[in-house]
């Protein structure tokens, strides 16, 4: 009696769990997208036997960047693939497998009840791992199981988990365009498969973190055979202004996959990335910018823009109306920038907001009808303050009028007198001739 009961207790366990996650998982049937064509959603165990990838009740789709849902195992129940995405694998709350969306590797775990954690990450002893095709959507290689040991993925000739539907939210395109005072956003998505909605995030550096600027998520409209498109404006901007945007999609279930980053630009402003010494180009550049040379290690990010009128205080010169910003990210690495601003005059000089003040640039050079402004630790303004920073060119000093030194002046009244003095003679003279 003792050995049945070490038996019965066991199955008996499987099952109510397996009843209870049929109640509470039945949504992932009708959205997961592995093949329903026997036997490409098996997978094979050589302890354990078949596992169901495709199960009436539960089942598992396949994301970008991870894998959600539950695999039925005949003799040891449901395997789950992941708690809540994304997968960090770092404690037991953010497990779950992970999906190289370049090359289809897997990583990560799996976790069942009954036989603990499964292993799909590259190991000594499993060289190979488990990685997913991406231009077939098969499954091949092995996973490791600690108290069952390899479940296999396929077959040449008999059984294969093979991907066939579309991904979770298959993004077709996603992009920001600047138009007048504010950011269009726009994508669009040929299928969504279990999709809630969307959350914009932006940042003005591409690495980073994001900050949400959707307050409430932007309703799916599309289905798991259908797709939709979407716009989105951003009017929280400034011209000019760059600014790095992410799109996240949220599943029925909470899960969460961001794409992107993409690049918005309002205004006149542009972008460009540098690594190490370079020179950026005026094609580079916001208009009436000549070049930026960069002096120095690291990668940084360079963002230029022209204002339109000038945006902080009244200038205590006389301006051009030409008003630039100049923003580096990451300033460590930097020995000196230069910024060259075209065309420009001999008599032009460039000054920079320092927050309060209208100050002078220390450094500026004019040659071939440019002002090179060169920016150290040790000049006015500093390698420091290149954040945001505003400069502004001044028209200089017009040209003085001519005047006469104090001996000229003298001489020039005898010049005066003299030609006074002949002038009286002559007319002295014809009056006479006339009598």
């Amino acid at each position: 009696m003792k050995t049945v009961s070490k038996i019965v207790t066991p199955l008996g366990t499987i099952w109510l769990i397996s009843l209870c996650m049929m109640g509470l998982q039945p949504a992932w049937a009708d959205d997961c997208n592995i093949s329903t064509t026997s036997p490409n959603y098996y997978a094979w165990s050589e302890n354990v036997g078949w596992t169901n990838w495709h199960a009436s009740y539960a089942c598992v789709s396949v994301a970008p960047t991870y894998l959600v849902g539950y695999v039925w195992a005949e003799n040891i129940g449901w395997i789950k693939l992941g708690s809540t995405p994304p997968y960090h694998n770092t404690t037991s709350a953010n497990w779950g497998v992970n999906r190289n969306s370049g090359t289809g590797a897997l990583s990560g775990y799996a976790w069942s009840e009954n036989v603990g954690w499964i292993n799909f990450n590259v190991t000594a002893d499993n060289p190979g791992g488990v990685s997913m095709n991406t231009s077939t959507g098969k499954f091949d290689g092995y996973a490791w199981a600690e108290n069952v040991g390899y479940i296999h993925f396929q077959n040449s000739t008999d059984y294969y988990v093979e991907m066939t539907g579309p991904l979770v939210v298959d993004l077709v395109s996603f992009t920001a365009q600047g138009v007048e005072n504010h950011m269009l956003l726009k994508w669009e998505t040929a299928s969504e498969m279990d999709n809630a909605g969307f959350h914009i995030w932006r940042r003005k550096t591409k690495v980073g973190t994001y900050s949400k600027i959707t307050q409430t998520p932007i309703p799916a409209e599309g289905g798991a055979t259908s797709g939709a498109t979407y716009t989105y404006n951003d009017t929280d901007v400034t011209p000019p202004q760059a600014w790095y945007y992410k799109l996240e999609d949220i599943s029925n279930a909470g899960a969460s996959t961001f794409h992107g980053p993409v690049l918005g630009v309002v205004g006149d402003a542009a972008v460009k990335v540098v690594d190490g010494s370079t020179t950026i180009g005026v094609g580079d550049m916001a208009q009436g910018m000549g070049e930026i040379i960069i002096e120095g290690t690291g990668q940084h990010t360079v963002t230029t823009g022209r204002y339109a009128d000038n945006p902080v205080g009244a200038p205590t010169f006389s301006p051009t109306g030409d008003y630039w910003f100049v923003d580096v990210t990451d300033l460590s690495g930097l020995n000196s920038v230069t910024i060259r601003f075209c065309p420009a005059e001999s008599n032009n000089t460039v000054y920079y907001w320092d927050g309060g003040n209208w100050i002078k640039c220390s450094q500026q050079e004019y040659t071939d009808r440019c002002i090179a402004v060169m920016i150290s630790s040790s000049t006015s303004p500093q390698i420091s303050d290149l954040s945001m920073l505003i400069f502004a060119l001044s028209r200089g000093s017009s040209t003085a009028i001519p005047t006469l030194s104090e001996w000229g002046m003298i001489v020039f009244c005898l010049l005066l007198m003299i030609t006074a003095i002949v002038v009286m003679r002559r007319r002295r003279f014809g009056l006479k001739s006339n009598y």
